[in-house]
């Protein structure tokens, strides 16, 4: 073998060593972004689920607005004390060939990967806590499948 495909064989693998153990010891996390200021913020794993609750009841009443709030201090914030997001919107459904509209509210969880099992049984329970409290037959959920990278 020459000299020359010594050498060349040579740098290439330590090249590639280089650059295989970068990360290893880069300060910064693997998933990070600078903001304007400089600062690393570190992304961690998150899973979300979004829960829709409707307000008719089947009584022919709703689900006030002091019924909801009493609902998410009484049901979801000590089950997410770190934090979630309420929508409100007009929904619809189809029942029996009868169109069924009402407002609605969407609840949005973010929640840590490592949680996972607790959490959703925690999201079981908001949604049996629901249906039983406002007269439902049902909350509609849904997990989204993928991991994202969140920072706060």
């Amino acid at each position: 073998m020459s000299k020359l495909l010594i050498k060349r064989t040579l740098t290439i693998v330590l090249v590639s060593a280089f650059w295989l153990t970068l990360p290893v010891y880069a300060k910064e996390p693997l998933f990070a972004d600078f903001g304007q200021s400089g600062k690393i913020y570190a992304f961690e794993s998150f899973l979300r689920t979004e829960l829709f609750f409707g307000t008719a009841k089947r009584d022919g009443s709703a689900v006030s607005e002091e019924e909801w709030q009493k609902f998410l201090a009484d049901e979801v914030t000590p089950r997410f004390p770190a934090g979630f997001t309420v929508l409100a919107g007009d929904g619809q459904y189809g029942d029996n060939g009868k169109i069924i509209r009402e407002k609605s509210f969407v609840l949005i969880i973010l929640y840590p990967l490592k949680t996972r099992k607790s959490s959703r049984r925690k999201i079981e329970r908001i949604r049996n806590a629901y249906v039983k409290a406002f007269q439902q037959k049902s909350v509609m959920r849904v997990d989204f499948p993928q991991v994202m990278q969140v920072s706060f």
